[in-house]
């Protein structure tokens, strides 16, 4: 490592200590920007070289059917204010590049008026998102639970992801839609 990386990685530890130590697994050689959140980060794994701009969030919840989980393969570039909210898996594959507001949620709140309890009381429900090696995230993309991004696609900026894409293609809209493979 660099001196250069390693006083940035110094610093970056310092403006985010007691989020940072919420973190079950932290690889080497990681940087993440002022204004980390974490939630339940004793679910969270970071492997090395990854990079995660200002104002993160990472947030994960239990579910109907456990605790949810995020996992940043190594080497990913994930520029400012991205969110991740996990009551269920969250991957995301190595060598991928993430654009900054990007929000990847794979959960959500019951949503049975009939139960007579309030939306933000009913169980959480989830299905796990995995993106894969070598993908690229548009600016403000929103991805959402049950979906898979196969390996060196792209998301267009501002696309909604209700459904899977498939590897080596190209998705943009609301919702999105494979316009080239």
């Amino acid at each position: 490592m660099s001196f250069v990386n390693l006083v940035k990685t110094i610093l970056s530890y310092a403006c985010n200590i007691t989020q940072i130590l919420k973190i079950r697994k932290i690889g080497h050689s990681i940087y993440i920007g002022k204004g980390l959140l974490v939630k339940s980060g004793s679910h969270i794994l970071l492997e090395d070289n990854v990079r995660i701009g200002r104002f993160a969030k990472l947030s994960c919840f239990e579910g109907e059917n456990g605790w949810g989980q995020i996992t940043i393969r190594h080497d990913c570039y994930i520029v400012d204010y991205f969110t991740a909210l996990s009551g269920s898996p969250i991957t995301i594959g190595h060598n991928t590049l993430i654009a900054s507001g990007v929000s990847i949620v794979a959960e959500n709140h019951g949503i049975n008026p009939e139960s007579g309890v309030r939306y933000g009381n009913q169980p959480l429900t989830g299905k796990p998102i995995t993106i894969g090696h070598n993908c690229w995230i548009g600016e403000k993309a929103l991805i959402l639970q049950g979906v898979e991004i196969g390996d060196w696609s792209i998301i267009g900026a501002g696309s909604v992801v209700t459904k899977d894409v498939p590897s080596y293609s190209i998705a943009v809209g609301n919702p999105a839609k494979v316009i080239k493979q």
